[in-house]
């Protein structure tokens, strides 16, 4: 019988922990695998050559990252002033497509609002409008829905048109123009506005170049507006009405300054819990210097065997985080692969330490 000396036994518990690192790696990964098909993103941009019909592209959930931005790899090409060569990321885990703004300058928009980040759940639309470029994605749903729950309130508006009266979910982005997935249906175009919500109010935002189509209460529409109760628009002659069915929405300040831009700020959101989102680390922008690992003398302290004391140093720059390995044990992986010392992360980056495993990205205010 072989018996290990004390170096075979230190190679042999090197050689576990980093089997242990590259599983953690990859088991979201490897979960996600199965729901490849059940949850595709369809994407429409408008055509670069004009036209009424608008371009289709489709991925499958589990896909690497999909970039938006000016770079010829990008997977989403989009050109204009402020855009940058990779603006937008779009990172797909928890059953979940997720929208992170990953480019300095701030020109996103997100369902007619200035944000920087936005998640698209199952069978739901969203509006990004990248520079002056509007994109629409459908987040499909190849599988049954999931049930509503008994006695829940399901807030809902009514739209009345000519051709009779719908009914919409509170909170679901509803387009206009003529395509099969516009609640709307407009005569024209495929896509030529939308409405959504922000907390409690309903608002109405037109693509880019089309704002000549609309009239709201009888005034021409300039920008995203909000829409109460009786709010009459209108789309080249054809009137709809609108109605709130929640008394709830009907507040005093339902009409109350848009919202132009959210307060952000960077963090690290853990995604490897078994029951869906983890700890949220707020990351301080002050330029300082700080320490995640087990010892609790860092400033971001773990509880986990498979990071070490010391495991990386993080800094945050603009909107950018600068990770040095600490030489841990387990190592530090940036989507996937292994850091040799320091390395530079975008939002919508994937950062691994050890077995835990988190997403770069904004943390909204509230």
């Amino acid at each position: 019988m072989a018996f290990l000396n004390s170096t075979d036994t230190v190679k042999l518990k090197k050689m576990e922990a980093l089997e242990l690192t590259c599983i953690s790696v990859t088991e979201i990964l490897k979960k996600e695998e199965l729901l490849k098909g059940l949850l595709p993103l369809d994407c429409y941009i408008p055509h670069p050559d004009g036209g009424a019909r608008w371009q289709h592209q489709r991925f499958k959930f589990g896909q690497e990252k999909i970039a938006i931005g000016n770079s010829r790899k990008a997977e989403i090409p989009v050109q204009g002033k402020y855009v940058e060569e990779i603006h937008v990321l779009l990172q797909a885990f928890m059953r979940h497509w997720h929208v992170i703004e990953a480019g300095v300058f701030n020109a996103l928009m997100i369902n007619g609002i200035k944000k920087r980040q936005e998640t698209i759940k199952p069978a739901t639309l969203c509006v990004l409008q990248v520079g002056a470029t509007p994109i629409v994605l459908n987040s499909a749903l190849h599988e049954k829905p999931p049930l509503e729950h008994p006695g829940r309130v399901v807030r809902e508006f009514s739209v009345s048109t000519p051709k009779g009266e719908k009914h919409f979910k509170f909170g679901n982005t509803v387009l206009l123009g003529s395509h099969e997935i516009c609640g709307l249906h407009v005569e024209g175009e495929d896509f030529i506005g939308g409405i959504s919500a922000f907390r409690k109010k309903l608002y109405f935002f037109p693509f880019p170049g089309k704002t000549p189509l609309f009239q709201i209460d009888g005034q021409a529409v300039t920008g995203l507006t909000p829409l109460i109760e009786g709010s009459q628009l209108s789309v080249n002659g054809v009137s709809m009405e609108f109605g709130l069915l929640s008394p709830e929405l009907q507040s005093e300040n339902w009409n109350e300054g848009i919202p132009s831009e959210l307060a952000m700020d960077l963090c690290l959101l853990e995604i490897d819990k078994p029951h869906g989102e983890g700890e949220k680390i707020l990351l301080v922008s002050n330029g300082e210097t700080i320490t995640i690992g087990r010892a609790p003398s860092c400033e971001i302290s773990v509880n986990s065997a498979n990071i070490s004391r010391e495991h990386a140093k993080l800094k945050v720059s603009s909107n950018s985080l600068i990770i040095e390995d600490c030489y841990s044990r387990n190592g530090t992986w940036v989507n996937g692969e292994r850091i040799s010392k320091s390395c530079s992360c975008r939002p919508g980056d994937m950062i691994s330490f050890g077995n835990k495993n988190y997403l770069f990205c904004y943390s909204s205010l509230k």
